[in-house]
C-alpha cells in the first residue's frame, strides 16, 4: 500500500535525485488506491441495491450513472475552485 511505497520512494529520491521513478510512483500510487476504493464502493452499492429485490436492474443502472456524473461534477467543481 501507500504506507510502504511513499517512504521507499522518498529514500530513492534522496539516493537518485534526478530519476523520474519517484515522481511517477508518487503520482500513480495514490490514484491506484483511489480507483480500487471507488470500484469497491461502486460494486457494494450495486450489490446492496440488487439484493434488496425491490429495485429493477434498470433503476440500479440509472442510479449508478447519476452517482458517477454527480461525483465527476463535484470533483470538477472542487478542482476548479482549487485553481487547477
Amino acid at each position: 500500500g501507500e504506507g510502504l511505497v511513499i517512504p521507499k520512494m522518498n529514500e530513492f529520491t534522496a539516493a537518485y535525485p534526478d530519476h523520474a521513478l519517484p515522481r511517477v510512483t508518487l503520482t500513480w500510487a495514490p490514484l491506484e488506491a483511489t480507483l480500487a476504493l471507488s470500484f469497491f464502493g461502486f460494486l457494494s452499492s450495486v450489490s446492496s441495491s440488487l439484493t434488496e429485490g425491490q429495485l429493477s436492474p434498470v433503476l440500479v443502472v440509472i442510479e449508478v450513472v447519476l452517482r458517477l456524473v454527480a461525483t465527476v461534477a463535484a470533483g470538477g467543481f472542487v478542482g476548479a475552485g482549487a485553481g487547477w
